[in-house]
């Protein structure tokens, strides 16, 4: 394992905090020591509000406190923090951003949607550096679905959806998500990624992808294919899947939620309740692709930032 240094990346997004704790040495190789944090809902209401709820607010910087002492106490000498792009426009983004300074002594980086979709792209290929194969990303957010196209060295185009696992619950878009064959959610997607759908078809040229799908979901739904509560990255890391025992696993949960969550007890109850929808995007998204077997990884935007700080840094 690398020990010269250790570095905290705070990812700060509408639904969850999360920290990822690496080591890395003066070459800029890393190593992922640990990654931990919390659902603390920032973004809850905000599409319907246009402000981020007070309660919300200190939930997250709580959580970023937290998480923040943890990965200082495993050794980390400088913290990374950025917050999603989904604050950008709200009213009160900049009360947020100044009780980050004032709370932890750090003004997150508020990215961009355009830099969101470069950075999950950059940390989902990073151990794909030999696939020949064109490359396509898949992150089911909280409110929004990210996806990439491209090579291992080049990303050729970005896509940001406006729906995601909290959306799909907490509006109109899918009340309820069971089994029918009138889907809103099919429906909103095939509506709404129609000329994207046919972008990358086009660009594939009857080509098999490399399809990688990353997100904070993604160990849970490996806990469901294995029965247990993930402790491990490796249980993730590289995982093939197909897209039919993705939609048999769907019916299976939402049709017996409770028996299926047993299975991996010990997973947050948040993330269970949000896996339904997460796998409904998912499944449908893969389904207008054409695609029938991807790929599941751990890393994502936190790897992607990891990795641009450390190869544009000038701290070596």
């Amino acid at each position: 394992m690398l020990s010269e240094k250790k570095i905290g990346v705070l990812d700060i997004g509408l639904s969850t905090v999360m920290m990822l704790l690496a080591c890395y040495d003066k070459t800029g190789k890393s190593e992922i020591v640990n990654e931990f944090g919390g659902i603390t809902r920032l973004g809850f209401g905000v599409n319907k509000t246009g402000i981020l709820c007070p309660d919300s607010i200190k939930k997250t910087i709580d959580t970023c406190n937290e998480v923040i002492r943890l990965a200082e106490k495993e050794g980390a000498e400088k913290i990374i923090a950025t917050a999603t792009s989904a604050i950008k426009n709200v009213k009160n983004k900049t009360e947020f951003l100044v009780g980050c300074q004032a709370n932890f002594n750090i003004f997150p980086n508020v990215l961009t949607e355009n830099e969101e979709v470069k950075l999950i792209y950059k940390g989902a290929t990073a151990n794909y550096a030999d696939v020949d194969d064109p490359i396509i990303v898949i992150e089911v957010g909280g409110y929004n679905t990210y996806l990439a196209f491209g090579s291992k060295s080049m990303l050729i185009k970005p896509y940001v959806l406006n729906i995601g696992m909290y959306d799909t619950i907490e509006n109109s878009i899918s009340k309820r998500l069971f089994p029918k064959l009138f889907s809103p959610v099919k429906t909103y997607l095939k509506e709404k990624f129609f000329t994207e759908k046919n972008e990358i078809l086009r660009w594939l040229e009857k080509r098999k992808p490399l399809v990688i799908c990353t997100g904070t979901l993604t160990s849970i739904y490996t806990g469901i294919i294995l029965r247990k509560s993930i402790q491990n990255r490796s249980d993730t890391e590289d995982r093939i899947c197909s897209t039919r025992e993705l939609e048999h696993l769907y019916k299976r949960l939402i049709r017996r939620p409770l028996v299926v969550s047993s299975k991996i007890r010990g997973a947050d109850s948040e993330r269970i309740k949000a896996l339904p929808a997460w796998m409904e995007i998912l499944s449908h998204l893969l389904n207008l692709l054409q695609i029938n077997e991807f790929r599941l990884t751990t890393h994502g935007l936190r790897t992607g930032i990891l990795k641009t700080y450390l190869e544009n840094s000038s701290i070596f």
